[in-house]
């Protein structure tokens, strides 16, 4: 899988929540918070970029190296999502539209996360039975 589209999928994903949320908000004439929205946004961008690093270290591994390596990117991904959450509240005083708009934002860049894990072990387990063949 193209390195470059591992690294601007997720970005890619926030950048259309964020803009179809804004839209919407406007839409409906409700306040879209755009301090707390690009708040949300960069928590999860940061987290997303920084949980795709151990797969993208695992260049041929095997499929249980790129599991491991899948697993351990979701994790780092849900613990500096909360850590940045944290100090994004304590620290900017932001209301519930970060909580709500990051709500949104994470789960949609844990999906993005888990789509790029998926396609490369696939890839892995066609190379690793052309191999055997």
């Amino acid at each position: 899988m193209n390195v470059l589209f591992t690294l601007l999928l997720n970005p890619a994903i926030i950048a259309v929540c964020a803009g179809f949320g804004f839209f919407a908000c406007r839409f409906l004439g409700a306040d879209p918070h755009m301090k707390e929205m690009l708040a949300a946004a960069f928590v999860c961008v940061i987290s997303a970029e920084v949980g795709v690093l151990p797969l993208l270290r695992e260049r041929r591994g095997t499929p249980d190296a790129l599991f491991q390596a899948g697993f351990a990117g979701t994790v780092v991904h849900l613990a500096l999502a909360a850590l940045l959450a944290a100090a994004v509240m304590f620290g900017c005083k932001t209301g519930n539209a970060f909580a709500w708009w990051l709500l949104a934002m994470y789960w949609l860049s844990l999906v993005g996360l888990c789509w790029v894990i998926v396609k490369r072990l696939r890839a892995s387990e066609r190379l690793t039975r052309r191999i055997q063949d």
